[in-house]
């Protein structure tokens, strides 16, 4: 990558020093050809439309990249349910195409004659009387077999897919043992991934978020061994997963391809002691949206905090549990936590190891507040750190955080024991089981409800099992949420000032303008020709973890109401990351009651027409849900909701709804 960015720079050098009239020549040369076949595209796009284009055009295209060449290759499609329905048609036009050669090369005959033989052959064997000695029965049967399982297998190699009119090289077909390897027997049952099935025979995938682990896990090992020949997926397939193709495919326009993921995509292509060169090919994109792909520049990285409050009570946990086991298991432990401190990956300045040391310090604290880490005095009169029971199951929730240290604050005020009292009665009160799930959908999965479902709310326009909002909670239970992201907020404050004091004068002065980053100061000179007007000088505050500029409006250290508002107004050489901070915060506007409703009707028909969920985010959703309650569940009519959520989840709502 290096190299071409320095051809690249040398190429731009070289074309600089030529005159104009070279330049306009040498452009006009290169892009007659490229402009040309945009214009036609264009203009198949605006007579057709994108969905039809796609309809028309899609095995043609596929089957021109197989002649060329160009395979493996993975076409990315911004839609889940699009991926599905375009690995299914091309698999279908391909069938019919088969049918149709079939058909005139009198493939049924064959087949017929076969099938014929084999029972003819079967009735034989079974009316055959051996006669002889045991050894020479023995023979006997096993000639008969013998001769039964190689018309069998003629059978078998005759209804097979023509290689003809699959995607794959005719030595390298794709056989259903393979796939059957590679999924796994359990997963086979799964009667919702039959058709994944017939287009993997045919060298088709399809690779989401949506689907199943192992179906994915599957996809994933096959095209790495080069057995399959075409996936389409989403974004997600070029995050973090091993597998190079030789093309990749972007399939018609989305919001979400912007100049990063086009670079992250299109990076899938060129595998490295296959490939001299990567193939990216625009199908069925407009000209302006491909060049400006791939005229953008690269956004500039920034880098989020490695340390938050769970990581740092994980950390912890990892050296309690290391004391008094071998010194060099505990020294290993100490290096690391050392280097989560020292060694940040990302330094947006020179002060980022200083701040992290300082923001574990006050992490630290904050969890002894919470009581989470209490400090015990040994014989000695050395204090020693201890874990508290619920440590476990804070840090188990560390992909929910901040909801972790929400549900923790509720459950050390004991409202969460007061919702669940007396739950293994049989005579439970119903009105408390919903109040209790209402806590908890209210603290995991929240989703806010759509502007278009909250006008229809108000108006009351929806008639159906479904309530859609998420009704509010109750006023002690927002009081103890709002006390523990106080507590939260104001401990990471002090951190701040504390830090901002410590390292006042490595700061330096904070006398840049946030925007136009001009420099300026309280001097004419530094102003050149402006002056700060009197006015804003007698508003400002003295602050010292809060920029200058924010504090000309009034605003001092002491009065941070929200994480944003911290996070945003920070001064110059400070630096803090929302997700670092334990607050649940609050939301825009009204949530959506999915998890509610499925609560109380588990009918997935109903939140996918009322609460507007797609099929695809539908699964994602309660099984993130699912996995919660699993953890710890608190009430008897909890662990029962978990249990028909996991049912859902592994059964229903992936093996049908996804291909409704």
């Amino acid at each position: 990558m290096r190299d071409v960015a320095k051809w690249e720079a040398a190429l731009k050098k070289a074309f600089d020093t030529l005159r104009n009239e070279d330049r306009t020549q040498i452009l006009e040369s290169v892009s007659h050809l490229t402009v040309a076949a945009f214009r036609k595209s264009d203009a198949l796009l605006d007579q057709a439309g994108v969905r039809r284009f796609l309809d028309n055009n899609l095995t043609n295209f596929i089957l021109e990249l197989k002649a060329k060449g160009m395979l493996p290759a993975i076409c990315f499609f911004m839609s889940q349910r699009g991926c599905e329905t375009l690995a299914d048609r091309l698999r279908g036009a391909l069938l019919a195409e088969e049918q149709k050669y079939r058909a005139n090369t009198g493939w049924a005959t064959k087949l017929s004659d076969l099938k014929q033989q084999y029972e003819a052959m079967k009735a034989k064997f079974e009316r055959q009387v051996h006669t002889g000695t045991k050894d020479e029965i023995e023979q006997s049967k096993r000639e008969g077999k013998c001769e039964l399982e190689k018309i069998e297998c003629k059978i078998k190699s005759l209804q097979r897919a023509d290689p003809k009119f699959t995607l794959f090289s005719c030595d390298n077909v794709l056989t259903e043992a393979e796939i059957d390897d590679a999924v796994g027997e359990r997963e086979l049952q799964n009667e919702g991934y039959e058709w994944l099935r017939l287009c993997m025979l045919r060298g088709i995938a399809v690779h989401h978020a949506g689907m199943n682990k192992r179906w994915r896990m599957a996809v994933e090992h096959l095209f790495r061994k080069r057995r399959l020949a075409v996936v389409f997926g989403t974004a997600t397939l070029s995050m973090g997963i091993n597998m190079p193709c030789k093309t990749s495919v972007f399939v018609s326009d989305a919001v979400y391809i912007n100049s990063m993921s086009y670079r992250q995509m299109a990076g899938r292509a060129g595998r490295r002691g296959f490939d001299l060169r990567g193939n990216v090919v625009f199908f069925g994109m407009r000209s302006p949206k491909i060049a400006r792909l791939i005229k953008s520049e690269l956004p500039v990285l920034q880098g989020n905090q490695l340390l938050s409050s769970t990581t740092v009570l994980r950390l912890i946990m990892m050296h309690v549990h290391s004391v008094g086991r071998a010194s060099a298991s505990s020294g290993q432990v100490v290096g690391a936590v050392a280097r989560c401190v020292t060694l940040p990956f990302f330094r947006p300045s020179h002060l980022t190891s200083q701040q992290n040391a300082h923001a574990f310090r006050f992490c630290f604290e904050y969890l002894c507040r919470e009581g989470l880490l209490i400090p015990q005095p040994d014989e000695n009169g050395v204090t020693n750190m201890a874990v508290s029971d619920v440590a476990g199951l804070i840090t188990h929730l560390h992909y929910t955080e901040p909801s972790n240290f929400a549900f923790l604050s509720l459950l050390t005020s004991g409202l969460l024991s007061d919702l669940c009292e007396d739950f293994n009665c049989p005579k439970a009160d119903v009105n408390r089981e919903l109040r209790l799930v209402l806590v908890l959908c209210h603290l995991f999965n929240r989703r806010p409800l759509s502007p278009h479902l909250e006008t229809l709310v108000s108006e009351k326009r929806i008639t159906g099992p479904s309530i859609v909002q998420l009704p509010e909670l109750d006023q002690k239970v927002r009081d103890t949420l709002n006390g523990a992201n106080e507590r939260a907020l104001k401990t990471f404050c002090d951190y701040l000032m504390c830090f901002s004091r410590a390292y006042k004068e490595e700061l330096g002065l904070d006398d840049m303008l946030p925007f136009s980053r001009v420099r300026c100061g309280a001097t004419e000179d530094a102003f050149g020709s402006a002056k700060v007007p009197p006015e804003l000088l007698r508003l400002a505050q003295s602050v010292s973890m809060r920029s200058n500029f924010v504090a000309l409006s009034g605003h001092g250290d002491d009065t941070f109401r929200t994480v944003t508002e911290l996070c945003a107004t920070l001064r110059r050489g400070l630096h803090m990351d929302p997700a670092m901070l334990p607050v649940l915060p609050e939301a825009n506007g009204p949530l959506n009651s999915y998890l509610f409703d499925f609560y109380k009707h588990g009918q997935q028909q109903a939140l996918v027409r009322f609460n507007g969920l797609q099929r695809e985010s539908l699964w994602e959703g309660l099984r993130d849900f699912e996995l919660v309650l699993r953890v710890r569940t608190p009430a008897r009519a909890l662990k029962q909701f978990a249990l028909d959520l996991s049912l859902f989840v592994s059964h229903t709502c992936h093996a049908h709804s996804l291909r409704q």
